[in-house]
């Protein structure tokens, strides 16, 4: 992370509560102001002003505009779900939903529910460990065959200048 190197002896690729506490400490650390629960209404940009104007909504419904020199869209991978139909989904009787809609399988009655994930991205593959951890039997799909490749063959080399052990700006 920027300025505050990762802890020396966390692994290459830290478990999400893991990261999720960093994040959070990171935050305090720094002095950042994170707004939790708050949704973008509008972003227009001024040409003349050269200034965004942007609306967002806090969780209690009040709105707020900001005037940001910079703003930056994070919306993942492509920004829109693709929701595939397939034959006879109006006769299915189950849910079927986006990963990006998965809300933690421990707040539903999954136990002995058979749950099929489309995907074994890493998104797939912590809902499938979600579900099945909460008592479901789950069922992964995958369009085509996966490379694996073993961290001392090549992953660190594949990730290399993605993830820095010392920090943002490490030699």
């Amino acid at each position: 992370m920027a300025y505050l190197p990762f802890p020396k002896n966390w692994p290459q690729f830290t478990p999400k509560d893991k990261l999720g506490d960093w994040f959070e400490a990171y935050a305090s650390i720094m002095e950042l102001n994170v707004w939790l629960q708050t949704s973008i209404k509008s972003a227009v940009y001024d040409d003349a002003k050269a200034q965004w104007s942007v609306v967002v909504t806090r969780g209690d419904g009040s709105e707020r505009t900001l005037h940001p020199r910079h703003l930056i869209w994070c919306t993942g991978h492509s920004g829109e779900p693709k929701v595939p139909t397939f034959p006879g989904q109006p006769q299915f009787k189950g849910q079927v939903y986006h990963g990006s809609q998965h809300d933690d399988a421990s707040k539903h009655d999954v136990r002995g529910k058979k749950v099929v994930v489309v995907g074994t991205g890493n998104s797939g593959h912590d809902i499938a460990q979600n579900f099945y951890e909460n008592g479901a039997q789950v069922t992964m799909l995958q369009r085509s065959g996966t490379y694996v490749i073993t961290a001392e063959k090549g992953v660190f080399m594949m990730h290399e200048g993605l993830h820095e052990d010392n920090g943002y700006g490490s030699p």
